[in-house]
């Protein structure tokens, strides 16, 4: 039986470096090690060049300097979480997964399993969540373009959650799960609309108007915009019904994607 990893690198949300309830030491709250871990966590099995890693965590520092900042940062970590282990590889590396886990490679492996709902355990918030590597802007297009890849496989785990439940007949799991969808992009008119639709049809049409009502709140305050006609005419449709016919409201379910490699999974998209 393999053992558990004793460290635990957290990238969804604050990043974190835990190790087995100690304090993990100085190295691993720098933010270039932070980043370089994130770097690593993201590459997977298949690891990241040491150029890479230096064109995104040194860019302003010639070849032999940048690399030795590098050897520094690999060294410390080893020392201050004592474990000279904890990479593998040379031209490459990679993290040992016999060392240490990652939120981060548990939350990939599960949605390519297409086990959703420990995708969506896993998933603590956006990728390296308020995260900033001063003078790298390699670092920082990369960490855009991650950090919007994984909000969309999250995405997709939802929405694939909440169409099965509402297959199911299960409507208030759906809601369950159309609310954390909301709360992950509140400004999207189309969660929205499929939010409150699942809410009138359970016969909860009090909470499908404070939804829209919210939605219109948080548009105005960070858009400075309208709310989208869709969300004010489903609003404006419920009012005038009489509330005994609130579960006549068509429910819309999102058009699906296959998550995963589960075969299953194509037959629950296309119903």
């Amino acid at each position: 039986m393999q053992a558990v990893p004793l460290i635990r690198l957290r990238t969804l949300g604050n990043p974190l470096v835990e190790s087995d309830g100690r304090p993990p030491g100085s190295a691993a709250t720098q933010r270039k090690s932070l980043a370089l871990l994130a770097l690593l966590a993201a590459a997977g099995d298949r690891g990241e060049s040491r150029d890479k890693l230096l064109a995104c965590l040194w860019p302003e520092i010639p070849g032999d300097r940048a690399a030795h900042r590098l050897n520094q940062v690999l060294y410390a970590l080893r020392r201050d979480l004592d474990e000279e282990a904890l990479f593998k590889g040379t031209s490459k590396l990679r993290l040992n997964p016999e060392i240490i886990a990652s939120d981060l490679g548990e939350f990939l492996e599960a949605h390519r399993r297409g086990e959703l709902e420990r995708a969506v355990a896993a998933y603590g918030g956006p990728f390296l969540d308020g995260f900033h590597l001063r003078g790298a802007a390699e670092f920082d297009r990369w960490l855009e373009g991650e950090r919007a890849r994984l909000g969309r496989c999250y995405e997709e785990s939802l929405e694939a959650l909440a169409a099965a439940a509402a297959a199911a007949g299960d409507r208030e799991r759906a809601v369950v799960w159309l609310h954390r969808l909301a709360e992950h992009d509140p400004l999207s008119s189309r969660v929205t609309v499929n939010l409150m639709g699942v809410l009138a049809a359970s016969g909860r049409r009090a909470d499908a108007l404070r939804t829209a009502k919210a939605y219109e709140q948080r548009v105005q305050a960070d858009l400075e915009a309208a709310p989208s006609p869709a969300v004010m005419a489903l609003a404006e449709e419920l009012r005038r019904r009489p509330a005994l016919q609130s579960d006549a409201i068509s429910v819309a379910v999102l058009p699906l994607a296959v998550v995963g490699s589960d075969v299953n999974l194509a037959d629950l998209a296309t119903g």
